[in-house]
């Protein structure tokens, strides 16, 4: 057997799901459908460069402690552009997407708009 490049796939994939999911937003008017995501980035960034007098070398403070990663999570729409959004400290949690949310679209998802 030929030693091969690895291919990721997400653990939670469940493709029976996802095609379950497609049969069913078939029908909805695509202009209501909102995607959500996240990313996160932590903000104790270092410089990549300095300036320094010619021959001179120039010396650099790197953050001791990173501190926590901090994580946007948005929506997004067929119309373009960036919807609601919420900016959670540290990881997406179970608690903190229920929050969000909550908070972001309080009664758009239950009253159907």
């Amino acid at each position: 057997m030929a030693a091969q490049k690895k291919s990721r796939v997400a653990s939670e994939r469940d493709e029976r799901e996802r095609g379950a999911l497609g049969e069913r937003i078939r029908s909805v008017d695509q202009r209501r459908l909102v995607a959500v995501d996240e990313c996160g980035t932590h903000t104790s960034m270092t410089r990549a460069r300095a300036r320094a007098p010619k021959g001179k070398r120039v010396y650099g403070k790197v953050p001791r402690n990173r501190g926590k990663n901090t994580t946007l999570i948005a929506s997004m729409t067929l119309e373009g552009g960036m919807g609601e959004a919420m900016a959670v400290e540290g990881p997406p949690t179970r608690r903190s997407s229920r929050r969000t949310w909550r908070a972001c679209w309080p009664l758009r998802s239950r009253r159907g708009r």
